[in-house]
């Protein structure tokens, strides 16, 4: 699934409300399907562009409720989100920043540090 198909965006929205309320699905499939879909150059813009994703992605990074591994999906993704210039600014929005630097000072995995740290360089432009 990748954008811009016409039915990306709706299942962008639909991942977005499965990670922020109770869902049948576990958080991590959630993350890992955000996760996914972020790796792909193309489906960035369209990610960034929903606001409901960024939140939900921020929620699950830094859930006290969420695995390692859903922490570590969802900054992975939020990372490779800010790898796209025309994404960086609708992510400069409080939650996704706040999860960031959450994270980045947690005692979390050493990765999701590493992530987001690099999101937090890449929204700076370093």
């Amino acid at each position: 699934l990748r954008s811009p198909m016409p039915h990306h965006t709706v299942v962008l929205q639909n991942l977005a409300k499965l990670a922020t309320g109770a869902s049948v699905l576990r958080p991590d499939i959630i993350a890992g399907a955000l996760k996914n879909q972020a790796q792909h150059k193309e489906n960035r813009p369209a990610m960034a562009e929903q606001k409901s994703v960024l939140l939900a992605l921020s929620r699950l990074a830094i859930s006290e409720n969420t695995s390692t591994d859903v922490k570590e999906a969802a900054s992975c993704a939020l990372r490779d989100l800010s790898f796209c210039e025309t994404c960086r600014t609708k992510m400069a929005i409080m939650p996704v920043l706040l999860a960031l630097v959450k994270v980045a000072n947690s005692d979390t995995h050493h990765s999701s540090r590493r992530y987001a740290v690099d999101a937090m360089l890449n929204l700076t432009g370093e």
